[in-house]
């Protein structure tokens, strides 16, 4: 595949390790909030993430406890961690998740 063999051929290159190297991007991609599987529908950049927990609807307040995920917890889907680095996968949490980044 395209994708595997730009990888292949980047990789050791001095292009591909200063992007890694390069902490710039880390509050760049966007992100859900952690309370979407309780309903909250934000998504923005990692890096205002702090902020909207402080007014999230979805998240526990003082003396509340942290609402349980449900049963369905493993049907949210999530996108693969490597995103940055080119994979386009999918997929759900838990096992198939793990599944995937052992071959990814």
């Amino acid at each position: 595949r395209v994708r595997d063999g730009f990888l292949l051929e980047t990789c050791a290159t001095r292009w591909f390790e200063e992007l890694i190297a390069c902490r710039a991007w880390d509050d760049d991609y966007e992100v859900v909030c952690p309370y979407a599987k309780f309903g909250c529908r934000h998504a923005g950049p990692r890096s205002d993430l702090a902020s909207h927990l402080k007014i999230c609807p979805a998240a526990p307040r003082d003396g509340q406890k942290e609402p349980s995920p449900s049963k369905t917890d493993e049907a949210y889907v999530v996108v693969c961690p490597n995103a940055v680095l080119g994979c386009p996968a999918t997929c759900r949490r838990g096992v198939e998740l793990q599944a995937h980044l052992a071959a990814c």
